[in-house]
């Protein structure tokens, strides 16, 4: 995480002195869910020694990974589009840049999505 968190810092400096804005709202989106996915990771690896065939679960894959990827984006969406959010909350997201929260939770929402259903 630390790494990322470099990572985060780098391409906000750059965004500063480039002016740029686009591009580098995606690799912030996406540079923390690798740790989401080694999270899920650990609780896949339960799932490795049970018998059956594997699933996916679509009902958690959406609950967790769509409202986490709006999230994880609400900075694009929030001056492109007219879905926003009322004051309060786009000023408290766009305030505290909630980039490592969700960018967890939709990998871990993505790999924990599988899981192993008993055969008969």
């Amino acid at each position: 995480m630390t790494f990322a968190m470099y990572i985060q810092t780098e391409l906000l400096n750059y965004q500063k002195n480039t002016y740029g804005l686009s591009p580098f709202i995606f690799l912030l989106g996406f540079i923390y869910v690798p740790g989401g996915i080694i999270l899920g990771f650990l609780r896949l690896f339960g799932e490795l020694q049970k018998k059956g065939k594997w699933s996916f679960n679509l009902y958690y894959c959406l609950l967790l990974g769509l409202p986490s990827l709006y999230f994880l984006f609400y900075e694009i969406i929030h001056y492109k589009t007219f879905a926003g959010l009322p004051t309060f909350f786009a000023t408290l997201i766009l305030m505290t840049k909630p980039y490592p929260i969700f960018g967890v939770i939709l990998g871990y929402g993505v790999v924990t999505s599988f899981y192993k259903s008993k055969e008969y």
